[in-house]
């Protein structure tokens, strides 16, 4: 086999089988150095003849997603259906470390060439399988699509206005949310098969992948007692809603209006900004920022909604005259939380993405260079790899057919391979806020000892924010924290005092991965830059993350992922075109990010095994987020064509929308790609005369009537649950009922795969976290813990970690340099 150039993942082959929805694993591992070799059917994989074109000139090897999501990789054809190409798979497997593929489930099984026939061939395989739900339960075999999983995955219910039906972003997301996840199981999965020679089956289940998008949402019916629900252009974090999406002079912008101690420095500085430029009135500027607690506004009922709106239209006003460029000037300048909410036109111009060299060019021979959206990542030791364009078809058959040499690979360690992934390695977690902490999580559950940094007097901000149990605040009585962090060790510290930072370095020397996400320049500020910690440990492994990376221009943005989301254009695409954007639910990319955060340490990880060397990771959520618009922005680039938002539309399939069913605030999506789907759609409704129109037997034709095809299934649905919807239609039509965070738990196939797992906190009493999006066969992760309270370990971690004596331990407490569990 020929090794990859560089590469943290360079000594790795994997197969790919997979259809669109899971190219972007192979994608993402192919970046990260590894051989990546696209199994494709007779005629080339049916994707790369889907749209848009390069060029727009249709063609095999034209498809941009196609394109985008294959770059890297190498080619070959075989047909599965016959005796040849099972075998020929099978002599391929048993060279490969790893395969991903997603056929329904049975598929690979049905033709002798399962897991289960190609780890006979190769012990050591990791097979990764990509379904919408998973391969067993109740609705493994059902279809899914980005839209039915945006709706079986709850992110539709609290996207859009609450006038209209739920809405998902007009650019698929959520398959690409499974095919991410795969990527980083994957690596989970071959750092201990190459340790152990012990390979195993992976289950990735999409519909998970997309619920643990919703970032605090899950856990409001079990700790609050409501459903969050659609608020249009307002944040909703909880009870308290504010209007978020504002106006300006060519497009809009996302202001992150927040109150209490936080609030009062950052919303001083808008209007401050404001008050300048003269368009501050006195009552706006007389706001007690520091009193403003949402929450007990929206409580109050129409007076409190008042108050909130009569804000809302003084800020509003406070923006005249300015344009999306000139507010986000202010908020650098003024340091408060605003972002543009960006076009694919508006990204690619963009000076910090042109600083840190994002765009690269991809020579495509005859036609010249093409410039693709490029680094998703910068690790420091063993950089992304430059990959050449998506292979033609078969292109490499010659080559990989040379080279059919069974893996030399460890000996079977049967007593290792049963145990915890990641059992014995050593993480420090000094991340807050969303993608340090839930990549940590990914460590934390497959067995890794984490400690995590936590404080009161400088209390992580989702400590105070909810949702909480019994809706009391309380640093150690909210979910929104909780559920990010269980499986670890909390250690409370003052890092505002030297006996602190002189703590955190001896863990930095005692650790295998480091993360953090403080702005940048803060760890060399305490004496802990990269530069500094190389020497103390040369083999570790440290994440930098922060929202626009840790060079160039605007490194220094501060912000959370709501603002990264509009930043990168995903409210752009977000909502009816009639109408201003609106948010998708959450930090959004917070939860594209931690996927390939987790994958790019997990190879590092991998890389420092095998070298000794350790590395830095600079991550920034801006040009990871932008990995799943990679298609719409090579279509800007080779057309001019904007992404635009377009409600439930797609340009594929009709009709393709959420519909309104029996009861309140009940929907049902439906999809129809093919003419097979929609003859099961208009059989399941009756065969309704309307539907025998001609016109209506072609994509192009059904396509070109959706507003009336909506209307007719309107119609229909609206006297049915959504259940019923969906039983009528599935398996044959891509259909599913839009759930609410308590359908969540009620759901079947989730339940099935034992998704949401009950722990008992020490504050909070028995609580429901997110649980695994995959399922291994052999080292399945599992919950450790409740997520710790402030310094609930400080003693463990000091005296059994660093071996403190425990008078030292008592003196840093008394010293305030160590806090301890509180109430």
């Amino acid at each position: 086999m020929s090794e990859t150039s560089g590469g943290a993942m360079a000594p790795h082959r994997i197969l790919d089988l997979t259809s669109q929805p899971g190219w972007l694993a192979g994608r993402v591992l192919a970046d990260l150095g590894a051989e990546v070799i696209k199994v494709e059917p007779p005629g080339g994989d049916p994707g790369r003849r889907v749209g848009p074109f390069l060029d727009d000139q249709p063609g095999d090897d034209n498809g941009l997603r196609w394109l985008f999501q294959n770059r890297g990789k190498r080619s070959i054809v075989l047909d599965l259906e016959t005796r040849e190409g099972q075998d020929l798979l099978k002599k391929l497997a048993a060279t490969a470390h790893a395969l991903i593929e997603s056929f329904p489930p049975g598929w690979m099984a049905d033709r002798g060439i399962g897991y289960e026939d190609l780890a006979a061939v190769n012990p050591a395989l990791v097979y990764t399988a990509i379904t919408p739900f998973g391969q067993t339960g109740p609705y493994a075999g059902y279809q899914g699509s980005d839209i039915v999983l945006a709706a079986m995955g709850g992110q539709a219910y609290v996207t859009g206005d609450p006038d209209r039906p739920p809405v998902r972003p007009s650019v698929p997301q959520f398959e690409q949310h499974g095919a991410v996840e795969a990527a980083a199981q994957t690596a989970i999965a071959l750092f201990h098969a190459r340790e152990t020679g012990a390979g195993q089956f992976v289950d990735v289940s999409s519909q998970l992948a997309t619920i643990r998008t919703l970032m605090n949402a899950t856990q409001f019916p079990a700790l609050e007692g409501y459903d969050l629900t659609r608020q249009g252009g307002l944040l909703a974090i909880g009870a308290g809603r504010f209007r978020t999406i504002y106006e300006v002079d060519d497009g809009t912008v996302t202001l992150m209006v927040v109150g209490g101690p936080i609030g009062a420095l950052i919303m001083g500085q808008v209007v401050k900004w404001m008050t300048d430029r003269g368009v501050a009135d006195e009552w706006l500027q007389s706001i007690d920022w520091m009193a403003m607690d949402f929450g007990a506004l929206a409580a109050r009922g129409e007076e409190g909604r008042a108050e909130m709106d009569r804000i809302s239209a003084a800020l509003q006003e406070g923006f005249r005259g300015v344009t999306m460029a000139r507010a986000y000037d202010a908020a650098l300048q003024y340091r408060f939380l605003l972002a543009p909410n960006n076009s694919v036109a508006e990204i690619r111009q963009d000076e910090q993405l042109a600083a840190r060299e994002y765009f690269v060019p991809v020579d495509h021979g005859e036609r010249g260079s093409v410039i693709y959206p490029g680094p998703w990542v910068k690790l420091g030791g063993t950089p992304l790899r430059d990959s050449p364009r998506a292979p033609g078809i078969d292109a490499d058959r010659a080559e990989i057919l040379s080279e059919l040499t069974p893996l030399s690979v460890s000996p079977p360690h049967p007593e290792r391979a049963q145990s915890d992934i990641f059992k014995g390695l050593k993480v420090w977690d000094m991340s807050w806020v969303g993608v340090g902490p839930l990549t940590a999580r990914y460590l934390a559950d497959y067995g890794a000892t984490v400690v995590r940094l936590d404080s009161a007097t400088r209390p992580e901000s989702l400590r105070q924010a909810p949702p909480y149990k019994g809706g009391r605040p309380g640093l150690n009585n909210t979910m929104f924290y909780g559920d990010y962090n269980a499986s670890k060790l909390g250690l409370g510290l003052n890092l505002s005092t030297t006996e602190a930072r002189q703590i955190a370095l001896e863990l930095i020397a005692w650790a295998d991965v480091l993360l953090e996400s403080f702005t940048p320049g803060n760890m060399a500020q305490w004496g802990l830059d990269w530069e500094t910690i190389k020497e103390i440990n040369p083999s570790l492994v440290m994440l930098s993350t922060c929202m626009q990376g840790q060079t160039g221009p605007r490194a220094a943005y501060p912000g959370y992922g709501n603002l990264m989301a509009g930043l990168s254009g995903f409210y752009r695409i977000t909502g009816w075109p009639d109408r201003l954007p609106v948010p998708v639910y959450g930090a959004y990319s917070d939860f594209i990010c931690q996927r390939f955060a987790t994958a790019a340490v997990v190879a590092a990880l991998d890389h420092s095994r095998r070298t000794g060397e350790g590395q830095h990771i600079d991550l920034s959520q801006y040009e990871g987020a932008l990995q799943l618009l990679g298609t719409e922005l090579l279509d800007f680039e080779v057309n001019g064509a904007v992404a635009v938002r377009k409600g439930n539309r797609d340009d594929v399939a009709a009709p393709h929308g959420i519909y309104p069913c029996a009861g309140e605030d009940r929907w049902v999506a439906i999809a129809c790609f093919t003419d097979s789907h929609w003859q099961a759609l208009t059989a399941a409704m009756g065969s309704p005369e309307w539907a025998a129109d001609p016109a209506l037997a072609t994509a192009e034709g059904r396509r070109s009537a959706a507003d009336e095809l909506d209307e007719r299934i309107a119609e229909w649905t609206a006297s049915r649950t959504s259940q019923d919807v969906f039983e009528l239609l599935q398996p044959n039509v891509p259909a599913g009922p839009v759930h609410s965070q308590s359908d969540l738990f009620a759901d079947p196939q989730i339940r099935h795969r034992g998704y949401f797992v009950d722990l008992e906190h020490p504050v909070m009493g028995t609580v429901p976290y997110n649980g695994m999006q995959a399922i291994m066969s052999t080292t399945p992760a599992w919950l450790r813990k409740a997520s710790p309270t402030v310094g609930e370990d400080s003693f463990f971690v000091l005296e059994e970690i660093l071996g403190y004596s425990p008078d030292r331990t008592g003196e840093l407490v008394a010293a305030g340099a160590v806090e301890i569990m509180g109430d």
